[in-house]
This record gives structure tokens, C-alpha cells and sequence, in this order.
């Protein structure tokens, strides 16, 4: 036997979810071939795994050294941020970064001053496990609704004074010409502020120019330019919003609520945080349970006395909210007119205390689990007949409930202008910020690349195979021609896979948490590929019911934004008609009682542009997770789009239908998602018309005559349900179901076909 026979290698099997190549060769040698002394491997992951030891091995006196790694998944990496510090440790040791950490590492979180992690205490640490972070990835976010010192709230007609850190979240409205003070307002984010609608209005409930007003932050002292006022901060107006009922006196004040957009984002700190609010619409109901809620709050400049003047110093009132009949018996008949339904009722009768001019737009806030939530804003005050400052202090005052109007302008408004995503991130290394677009091509767009069989190989049909290694990723379509060593017999079909099909067995029970996604996997082998369809409770989920469903290009199932009535069992049935059907039962469980965390639009649906014909219907899919439940408004170019309309409808999955594109209609189109938590999430699509040379192009005939579905795609049908007709790649495999459906021509298949825009 020759020496170097007895010191050779033995090619080793493929690491589970990577592969190896052989370094400076044009061979193709695979597993349990013999190679000689001084043989080098290189060693390398699928997108999302990590090489767990050296990525070089080298044949040395008969032994691979280092012996070949394992792949491990990779959870998301995490970077610290301006307002975010990040560490991991793994294994009990402390990791220079969090990126492409493995199963088993430890994610750590501290937050900036005046930033928090709502719900870290039951969550302290992520821990990483199956490439995600158990309890999502949490967002530092301002603090809201805590006071900086602590003092018995006092009256605003005959009252003490405060400072601005009792109440942080106090706003203060003047003229911007005169610099008097008009109104007060609560801070809401670090750019919007809750106001009284009649303060930026006309008697009939029109808006004033913006640039009669300028607003203020930590302020303790009315005047404007207060020296003792040190903390403060100032901003002219971007937009102001009043509800859409408000018409003023002429409709007795019903819906006297306004949101005003600073200019300048406010830095937080102890003068200036926000008031807490959730935005569910029960939640803060139940804020106003009479019977619950002990005590509420206001704070303001208002008159001191009925008969004096304003206050110069920010004052306190501590009043009990009324039930609405107690307040019908009580107040005069003139009164009772402005008891509308989105009113609520609170203070002392005979008492001389109460809200009073000057205090109009304030919040009505409450303590709630150690923290003080907006319930309401300062609208009327009883007029008195003999007061110089205008209000009764023996009657009720009337707020209007924040509750009333989260669902149908708040959170709409809000989400507009939520913290913007273009924050810098940093590492000790490297800084970029969020908005820069990176692309990352999912696995689940094409087939990743498998190992070589034992004694045999694989090679691309029509393609030379040494531009090729298992873990590759290709686009669907791709043929594998499969060959055995001599004295070996391929068991199964020598052109792809095994005739017969077989159901991979997946997870019996899967969980996810509510207002997230999750997809349920029902992997097959078999030729040709099985069909896989998905039912739940006996009813078919075949990608049509909107964005809610979808069916991905490997026919796995995607549930957007879960709620509890997706729990249960799917179905999912497998057939390829050379065999009898098989099934498999998926348990899905959704956990309700997770931590809050921001919205989010999933990057699988993001896509720069769509082309479509005029005069066709499009819908455009915004797929949002989030917990609390996000709100989505639409957008074309800068202008809101509304709910419904005769061009535009919004629909319950967030999705944008459009029933008949017109030229007026094409543009950039973006929907925003915000669900108070954190930062808004935003995507954008392009809406281009397309024009061929075909004098028309009805739906249901082919644009080319013999244009053909690929038999290797198991449904075409999701390609076009998808949105991928306008892809190349696979608008030529499903060829004549794009061309029935209208997208065809939609990319450039034939010498006829041109894309222009408008």
C-alpha cells in the first residue's frame, strides 16, 4: 500500500444546514470520496445558521483538523442604539456584539434616561431559541404618566401652586404675535399634544391658520418668557387636526377634541414626558367607571377666583368623576345641552372649585397601576352670570372622553406622526441609520441547494455544476439530475426526487403571540410536487380571504396579525395523485398576555413597485403585527387617503383596494402603521400603468399563443395571488394563469412588451 494512501482523507458528510467545497479545484468530489494529505475544506452556513468552530479544515496524517462544525440558527442580530444599550453573554461569558448570536444566548437591555422597556420585569432577559428572541425583541420607549415629585394635588380656583414635574405632560398654548396664553393641552408623544378643539377654531369649528399659535413644554409659570422657566421648550405648528363632528357652538360643542403636531420633536426629561395611554378603546373605557375611579386630576393657568385673574403659577385640581344621571338632575337647563354622549361629567357642587377659563384643552388624567392616563380634555365650564372670569365654580364641568374618539381620529393622527424610524444606530464599530434598505433574499423565494447523496451526486440541468454547492439558493424551476458511483443504484427518480410522496412530519403544536405572524409548514417530497391544501374548522383557506391568508411559494400557510380566534387545529392535506392523500393536524396556540411591542410591516411584502392596466382593480396589501393592535392609515404621495371613498376602500386586513386605476391613481402609495408603542412603521409602493402594442388585452386569453404554465410549479395560482406575476423569473413559469389574471405582459417576456409610466 502506498504511504500517501494510508495518511488520505475521507471526504465527510455535509454539516446539517451548510456545506463544504474543496479549496482551489475544479472537481466536483463528494461525500466518501478519498482525497490526499493537504486537502483543504472551506466551510460555509445557509442564510441564518452560523458556523459553530473554524471555517477551514485541512486532511492532515488521516484525520480532518479541525473536525468539521455544526451550523447553528442565528436569531436576528441586535445592535445598541442611541436610546437602547445592548449585551449578550453565552454560556455565561460576555459577547463583544449581539450579531448573528446562536441558540442558547442571552440578550440584555438598559434604556436611556427618561426611556423604559414596558414589561421587562416579566420579561428581564430574550433569550434566543430557534432563531427568534423569546418575547420578541423589546424597544425602549419614553416614560409616560410618572410624576418627578410628589404633592397633594390642589385646586385651580382657589388653589396652591406646583411645578411642571408634578405633571410633565402639562402643554401650554399661546398666540404666537401676542405670546398669551389661550389654552392648555396634554403631551401625548414627543410631537403631538392633546388639545380642546374650540381652541384652534373658529365659533363655527374652523380651523385657524397654524401660524397664529406656538406651543410650550415645561413650563411651571404662565407667562411666556418666565426666567424661572428654565426647562422650557418651544415649537411652532406642523399640522393641527379637530374631530370631524366638531362644528362648534353650533352643535352645543360635541366633539371639542384636537391633536396639534409640533414642529420640533421635544427632548424628554424631568419637566417634559408624556401622559401614559393605551390605545384600546375598553381599556380607557373602563377609566371611566365612576364606580372604579376614585379620584381625577386637571392642571392648568386658569382663573384663581371667579373674580380675579388668571393664575401665574400651574395649578392643581383633584375633582371625582360624576355618573351621568347625577349630573342631568344637577345642572340647569341650559347646561344640560352640552351633556353630549362623548361628554363626561366630574368636580363639587358648591364648593368653589373647578376648572375655569383658562384651563380649557387640559387633560383630565387618573392614576392607573402606579401611573397616570389621559381620560379626557377640558371642554365647558358653567358660565356664571356675575363672574368676571366667566366659569361657576358651584357646578360640574364638562371633559370630553378620550375614549370616544381613539378608534375613528386619535390613533389615525398619532400613527401619522409617530416617532420617526430614521434613528442612528451605533456599535463600537460601525453607525448607520434604520432607513437604509437592505436587501435579503428569503429562502422561501426559490430552493436552497441539498447534500449530495452518499455515494453519488447532483447537478444543475443545463448548468455546469461547479458554479454550484449544497446550500445554494436557486429560483424555482431549477432541475437536479441525480448520478451513483459505479457499483451504486439510485433508489427514486433519477431527475428529482422520489415518485412516491411522503408528508416530512412538523411541529404538532405551534405558538405565537397575539398581533404577530406565524407560518405553518407542511414540507413534501415527492414527483411531482404535491399539492398542498389547508383547511381550518372545515373551511378551505386558500390565499383569497385578503392579506389575513397567505399561501407562500413552498405552500406553507402565513397568518397575519393573530388574534384568539385563529387558535385551533389546520388541516393540512397533501396529494400528488400518485398516492393516497395524507394529512397532518397543526395545533396553533396564541398567547394573549405577551409584552406590548411596536408595530411592525413584514419585509416578505415589501416591493418597490407594481404594474398594473388601467381600468383593472388592484389591492394593495399591508401586512402589519403589532401588540396592541396597530391602526393603519393609507397614503398617496402626501396626501391621507380616506377610509372609503368612491376610488378607495380600506379594508379590515389593512389592504387597499382600488376598484378602477386610473391615471390619477398612479403614485407612490404608503401605509403607515402605529399601535402607541414605540415607533410608526411605514412601506411604500410605486403604482405604474403598463402598455403593450396589443390593441387589448381581455382577462381569461393568453397574450402570447403558446404560453404555458410550468408543470414543476405545484399551483400557480399563489404566484399570482401573490403578487408575483410582476417578476420575471416567475411571471415566465406561470405564464398563462399571469396572462389570465391580467399581468401579462408585465415584464419584458417578448419584444412586445413595454412598462411606462404616467
Amino acid at each position: 500500500m502506498h504511504l500517501l494512501d494510508t495518511f488520505s482523507c475521507t471526504l465527510p458528510p455535509h454539516p446539517r444546514f451548510g456545506g463544504w467545497t474543496v479549496f482551489q479545484t475544479n472537481l466536483a468530489p463528494s461525500v466518501g470520496d478519498a482525497v490526499p494529505v493537504g486537502t483543504i475544506l472551506e466551510i460555509s452556513c445557509y442564510y441564518g445558521y452560523k458556523l459553530n468552530g473554524g471555517a477551514i479544515t485541512a486532511c492532515i496524517r488521516g484525520q480532518w483538523r479541525p473536525e468539521v462544525g455544526q451550523c447553528l440558527r442565528t436569531c436576528p442580530s441586535l445592535r445598541t442604539t442611541t436610546i437602547t444599550t445592548v449585551s449578550c453573554t453565552y454560556k455565561g461569558e460576555t459577547l463583544a456584539t449581539c450579531l448573528d448570536v446562536v441558540k442558547g444566548t442571552r440578550a440584555h437591555f438598559q434604556c436611556s434616561p427618561f426611556y423604559e422597556i414596558q414589561g421587562l420585569n416579566k420579561f428581564p432577559v430574550r433569550i434566543c431559541s430557534r432563531g427568534q428572541w423569546s418575547g420578541g425583541i423589546p424597544e425602549c420607549v419614553p416614560v409616560c404618566g410618572k410624576k418627578g415629585i410628589t404633592k397633594d394635588p390642589t385646586l385651580i380656583v382657589g388653589g396652591f401652586n406646583t411645578t411642571s414635574l408634578e405633571y410633565p405632560w402639562q402643554t401650554a398654548l399661546y398666540f404666537k404675535r401676542t405670546k398669551v396664553l389661550i389654552c392648555g393641552g396634554t403631551l401625548l408623544s414627543q410631537k403631538t399634544i392633546l388639545t380642546a378643539a374650540h381652541c384652534v377654531t373658529n365659533d363655527k369649528g374652523q380651523l385657524q391658520p397654524k401660524e397664529n399659535y406656538i406651543v410650550a413644554v415645561g413650563k411651571s409659570y404662565r407667562s411666556y418668557n418666565d426666567s424661572r422657566d428654565n426647562a422650557a421648550q418651544f415649537s411652532s405648528i406642523q399640522e393641527m387636526y379637530v374631530s370631524r363632528q366638531y362644528k362648534g357652538y353650533i352643535q352645543h360643542y360635541f366633539g371639542d377634541i384636537a391633536i396639534i403636531v409640533a414642529n420640533t420633536t421635544f427632548v424628554l426629561s424631568l419637566n417634559v414626558q408624556s401622559v401614559c395611554v393605551v390605545w384600546e378603546k375598553k381599556f380607557h373605557q373602563s377609566l371611566e367607571n365612576v364606580t372604579r375611579v376614585n379620584q381625577t386630576y386637571a392642571s392648568g393657568w386658569g382663573f384663581t377666583s371667579e373674580n380675579n385673574n388668571p393664575s401665574d403659577v400651574l395649578k392643581l385640581l383633584k375633582v371625582p368623576l360624576i355618573s351621568k344621571d347625577e349630573c342631568e338632575r344637577r345642572l340647569s337647563e341650559d347646561d344640560l345641552e352640552y351633556l353630549t354622549d362623548d361628554k363626561l361629567c366630574a368636580g363639587f357642587l358648591e364648593s368653589g372649585k373647578s376648572v375655569c377659563k383658562g384651563d380649557s384643552g387640559g387633560g383630565l388624567v387618573t392614576k392607573h397601576g402606579g401611573r397616570y392616563y389621559i381620560i379626557a380634555v377640558v371642554s365647558i365650564a358653567p358660565q356664571s352670570s356675575t363672574a368676571v372670569g366667566g366659569c361657576d365654580s358651584q357646578q360640574y364641568g364638562l371633559y370630553t372622553r378620550f375614549s370616544y374618539y381613539i378608534e375613528d381620529f386619535l390613533i389615525d393622527v398619532e400613527a401619522r406622526f409617530a416617532p420617526s424610524e430614521h434613528h442612528v444606530y451605533c456599535t463600537d464599530d460601525d453607525c448607520f441609520t434604520a432607513s437604509t434598505n437592505v436587501s435579503i433574499t428569503s429562502a422561501r423565494s426559490g430552493c436552497i441547494l441539498p447534500d449530495h447523496p452518499t455515494f453519488g451526486n447532483w447537478s444543475i440541468f443545463g448548468a455546469p455544476s461547479n458554479h454550484f454547492m449544497p446550500g445554494t439558493l436557486v429560483v424555482p424551476g431549477t432541475v437536479l439530475k441525480i448520478e451513483c458511483k459505479p457499483n451504486y443504484t439510485l433508489s427514486g427518480h433519477a431527475s428529482a426526487t422520489p415518485k412516491t410522496q411522503d408528508l416530512v412530519a412538523t411541529e404538532q403544536e405551534v405558538h405565537g403571540l397575539f398581533g404577530d405572524h406565524v407560518t405553518l409548514e407542511c414540507a413534501t417530497t415527492g414527483n411531482p410536487t404535491p399539492k398542498i391544501t389547508w383547511t381550518k374548522d372545515n373551511t378551505l383557506i386558500d390565499g383569497t380571504q385578503g392579506a389575513k391568508y397567505r399561501i407562500k411559494l413552498d405552500q406553507s400557510l402565513h397568518i397575519i396579525m393573530l388574534q384568539k380566534s385563529d387558535a385551533g387545529v389546520y388541516l393540512c392535506t397533501t396529494d400528488n395523485t400518485t398516492g393516497e392523500a395524507t394529512m397532518k393536524r397543526i395545533n396553533l396556540v396564541v398567547i394573549v398576555d405577551g409584552p406590548h411591542w411596536p408595530a411592525t410591516i413584514l419585509e416578505s411584502e415589501s416591493q418597490a413597485k407594481v404594474v398594473v392596466s388601467l381600468n383593472s382593480s388592484l389591492t394593495l396589501n399591508c401586512l402589519v403585527v403589532g401588540y396592541p393592535l396597530p391602526a393603519v392609515t393609507w397614503w398617496k404621495n402626501d396626501t391621507l387617503i380616506p377610509i372609503k371613498s368612491s376610488q378607495f376602500e380600506t379594508r379590515k386586513d389593512h389592504s387597499l383596494h382600488i376598484a378602477s386605476v386610473t391615471s390619477s391613481n398612479l403614485g407612490v402609495y404608503t401605509c403607515q402603521a402605529y399601535n402607541g408603542v414605540g415607533k410608526s412603521a411605514s412601506w411604500s409602493v410605486t403604482v405604474e400603468a403598463r402598455q403593450t402594442n396589443h390593441d387589448t388585452n381581455p382577462k381569461g386569453t393568453d397574450a402570447q399563443p403558446d404560453c404555458q404554465d410550468n408543470p414543476l410549479f405545484p399551483d400557480c395560482r399563489v404566484i399570482v395571488l401573490s403578487n408575483h406575476c410582476a417578476r420575471q423569473n416567475y411571471a415566465k413559469f406561470c405564464c398563462k394563469s399571469c396572462t389570465e389574471a391580467g399581468w401579462i405582459p408585465v415584464v419584458n417576456l417578448t419584444e412586445q412588451t413595454t412598462i411606462v409610466t404616467d
